[in-house]
């Protein structure tokens, strides 16, 4: 059976004021389909991971998987107590998901 999950199309986080289409482009983050033709079983490892391993390549996941750095959630104190999100942990946050997703539906 082939495995298939299309991810949502990548918004930037809010407070990306005066961004255009082509400088919000996210490279790591673009829809597509992710077609594995066999689920991870304890016999089939390395055709699963030979299968796996170009779509997290391509899309520069590695990171999340080998020594991950996981940017802060608030960058002062002052943004923790206003709520203020970190932008970059919201993309890392979306980014890390979208993998968690893409490796859930080989499984």
């Amino acid at each position: 059976s082939i495995a298939e999950l299309t991810p949502p199309p990548f918004t930037p986080p809010s407070g990306a004021a005066g961004t255009s289409a082509a400088s919000s482009y996210d490279p790591h983050c673009f829809q597509f389909s992710l077609k594995i033709s066999e689920k991870l079983t304890d016999d089939n490892f390395p055709l699963w991971r030979q299968q796996i391993e170009p779509y997290i390549n391509v899309h520069n996941l590695t990171e999340f998987i080998v020594c991950p750095k996981i940017p802060p959630q608030y960058l002062t104190e002052a943004d923790r107590l206003a709520g203020t999100i970190n932008p970059s942990y919201t993309l890392w946050r979306s980014r890390d998901g979208m993998l968690l997703s893409w490796l859930q539906s080989t499984l």
